[in-house]
């Protein structure tokens, strides 16, 4: 045998054996054959079985753990997808709280908790399902003042008003003088007999606003329980002066003079009062009651 027909021999034996090797080399393995499965199930509109797929494929050691995640996360979309469709809102969110849950990209966890407060406003769900949705998006948009304001009416919805005045409070902090923060604010240390912590809120909401009733009246309120009648009066006969004889506002007003040991002032103000209330006027075709 001729030297040149040895050495094409010796290359083509070598070239066939590094194909047979390089073919091993990319055997694909089990993670990657779950991956692409999942892949296909998601593509031919079977999420649930793209999902469990998915799942299997993470178990792996071969699996690019970031690529299985993101490829969890879209059956979890898909799936709430489905869920819209079949008008099930509420399964579409938590499908999108999942997926945000797993899904490796911060701006797409963003989208998927912004897409799942959509549908959460738009239904009105109810505070004990909303707040934790609130609370995971905040995570992510911490200074975003909707989420803060919708929190802070879920918590006092749920009976936590030291929670909602921790919402409140930011939403004041970041922007002074905001006018339902610093009621609500107010109101809500006021109901916890915090009355010396309210007292700013409301004052200066009252000099921003000095025609607004529930401003005024529960910052007298506040006065009254810090032991300073001689303000709360003020603060009353200002109300009075600015808003006219409404009969609300005059019967707080003679309750406060009750409690201020004034019965005379505190019975001519209901008096004034009952005079201020509209009167019921009898329709011409109303039968007499027999």
């Amino acid at each position: 045998m001729s030297p040149q027909i040895w050495r094409g021999l010796r290359d083509a034996a070598l070239l066939a054996i590094l194909i047979t090797a390089s073919a091993c080399a990319h055997k694909p393995g089990p993670g990657e054959l779950y991956m692409t499965d999942a892949r296909t199930a998601l593509e031919a509109n079977r999420p649930d079985e793209a999902r469990a797929l998915a799942e299997l494929a993470l178990d792996e050691a071969d699996t690019s753990e970031r690529d299985a995640l993101t490829l969890l996360a879209s059956t979890h979309r898909a799936l709430a997808e489905q869920a819209l469709a079949d008008e099930r809102p509420e399964d579409a969110i938590a499908q999108l709280r999942e997926a945000a849950a797993v899904e490796p990209a911060t701006a797409q966890r963003r989208a998927d908790l912004e897409q799942a407060l959509t549908i959460a406003r738009n239904i009105t769900l109810p505070a004990d399902r909303l707040q934790p949705l609130l609370s995971e998006a905040l995570v992510l948009l911490p200074d975003d003042p909707q989420l803060h304001r919708d929190a802070a009416r879920a918590f006092e919805e749920l009976g936590r008003p030291e929670d909602a005045i921790a919402h409140y409070l930011w939403l004041w902090t970041a922007s002074p003088g905001d006018r339902q923060a610093g009621l609500r604010l107010g109101v809500l240390l006021l109901s916890e007999g915090r009355h010396r912590e309210a007292l700013p809120y409301l004052s200066t909401l009252y000099e921003a606003h000095p025609d607004d009733l529930q401003v005024g009246l529960n910052l007298t309120d506040a006065l009254e329980h810090l032991q300073r009648p001689s303000q709360a009066t003020e603060v009353f006969e200002e109300l009075l002066e600015r808003i006219g004889e409404q009969p609300g506002l005059l019967f707080r007003y003679a309750a406060f003079l009750e409690r201020q040991g004034r019965p005379d002032a505190s019975r001519r103000m209901q008096e004034r009062a009952r005079d201020a209330m509209p009167a019921l006027e009898q329709r011409d075709d109303m039968r007499p009651l027999r």
